[in-house]
């Protein structure tokens, strides 16, 4: 790949995220991180969300460089939904479990990007919802359309992604909700990220967004090196809080600073 395949920056934080890593370690020349503000978007005055996220035609119009992220989307006068990524600059923390709307389903528990300093500001960062009924199958298979992917022009070599939790499943893990009791030391959610070359899947790690006790609540870096050359990334959650219909915590979290090595 050629770097002008990329909307890039270099994320300054990455050095004292991977373990390993140092100065030398990351140059302009080989590591990429993707700028999800390059491409050109509008967003909502109230929500600070992409304005299009329940519009299906733009179901295909989340493109960086050579990078699709996966969303589809569904609105009308009763009813609004979105599987996959959304774009989104909310900086809204607040526990919203009372007054609970589609609007409040757009943040990270961060409040802002990752890559956010002095020079970039208001960035977008992507909330991800996965859609478990859609995607039917989780764990060693491929689901046949995964609700949460991330595909390229050609195969990409990923090196590392911040993750942390939205402020919507943030706050169920903490206080519950209609569908689930808080956690307690017992109770798990898990980040599932898989690597699919030539059809099947080589490699996947795993992030915790809460565990223990701990719930996840900064932007966690997460190494991808070990999946090696890949033709997607597709993403799974899988949690101790389920039932017979399935998982119980709302299945919402967020990516930044998606890094990749480049020739």
């Amino acid at each position: 790949m050629t770097k002008y395949l990329f909307s890039i920056i270099i994320a300054a934080a990455t050095t004292a995220v991977f373990t390993g890593c140092s100065n030398d370690d990351i140059k302009m020349d080989n590591i990429a991180c993707l700028d999800f503000g390059s491409t050109k978007l509008d967003y909502d005055d109230t929500t600070n969300a992409w304005s299009d996220v329940f519009d299906s035609s733009h179901n295909n119009d989340l493109k960086f460089g050579s990078f699709q992220f996966s969303h589809e989307g569904y609105g009308s006068a009763e009813f609004n939904y979105f599987y996959g990524f959304c774009p989104s600059k909310s900086q809204d923390t607040q526990d919203h479990s009372g007054q609970w709307t589609p609007d409040y389903q757009f943040s990270a528990i961060t409040g802002r990007s990752v890559l956010e300093n002095e020079m970039y500001r208001n960035q977008p960062y992507m909330v991800a919802y996965w859609n478990e009924y859609g995607d039917t199958e989780s764990g060693d298979v491929i689901p046949e359309h995964p609700s949460c992917a991330i595909t390229s022009d050609q195969p990409f070599t990923p090196y590392g992604i911040y993750v942390t939790n939205s402020t919507y499943t943030y706050y169920a893990i903490k206080n519950g909700t209609n569908f689930n009791d808080p956690f307690d030391q017992s109770d798990y959610l898990v980040l599932n990220i898989n690597g699919v070359r030539n059809g099947k899947i080589v490699g996947t790690e795993q992030v915790d967004l809460a565990r223990n006790g701990q719930i996840l609540t900064t932007w966690k870096g997460v190494s991808l090196e070990k999946l090696g050359e890949v033709d997607m990334i597709f993403f799974t959650m899988s949690s101790s809080s389920k039932n017979e219909y399935g998982t119980c915590i709302p299945t919402y979290f967020c990516i930044d600073g998606f890094m990749v090595k480049i020739d």
